[in-house]
């Protein structure tokens, strides 16, 4: 008797959690560095189509407000191949994470993240840029990414930890 009602409380206890931070988080579940031009789902498209890979356009104002400070790498004097080879060598170390496709050419990925409480599965891709027509004298590649939950339609900041966690790792691997 005394098992059922410490169990019982447990529960109630991780459910009441569970409220809250689903009312207290921001309803955005696809997060990206660049709100203007977001990385795409190519593959995952591909090979989902049932599923919708548009990027949210009308939650920028959210976006920037909630996560003002989240923002894609400038690596100096650094290929955008070198770059992605670092890119791919640190996605492949990420727990739960599975690449499910490199593009050598375009110098992007896509995959797949666990998250590691509810086991939900958020897909992710990652570009490495090179300079824009008004940089063409810069010696900057940027890398850019973008991390979308599957279902629900809060996240409860897990996209937005994901891509700052990885590109901190990429920062630690690559200077600035």
């Amino acid at each position: 008797m005394r098992t059922l009602i410490l169990s019982s409380t447990v529960v109630v206890l991780l459910s009441g959690i569970i409220i809250f931070m689903l009312l207290s988080s921001p309803l955005l579940n696809d997060i990206s560095t660049d709100l203007v031009n977001p990385p795409e789902f190519f593959f995952l498209r591909q090979h989902f189509p049932h599923r919708n890979f548009e990027f949210p356009k009308d939650s920028a104002e959210a976006h920037r407000a909630l996560y003002p400070d989240l923002a894609g790498l400038a690596i100096a004097n650094r290929t955008s191949k070198d770059v992605f080879e670092v890119v791919v060598r640190v996605a492949a170390q990420q727990p739960r994470w599975q690449i499910v496709h490199q593009d050598q050419e375009r110098f992007r990925l896509e995959g797949t993240a666990v998250t590691a409480w509810l086991h939900f599965r958020d897909d992710f891709v990652v570009e490495i840029r090179p300079p824009g027509p008004a940089l063409t004298e810069s010696k900057f590649v940027f890398v850019e990414m973008r991390s979308k939950s599957r279902i629900g339609r809060s996240d409860l900041g897990a996209n937005a930890k994901r891509i700052r966690n990885f590109l901190a790792a990429i920062s630690q691997e690559l200077p600035k």
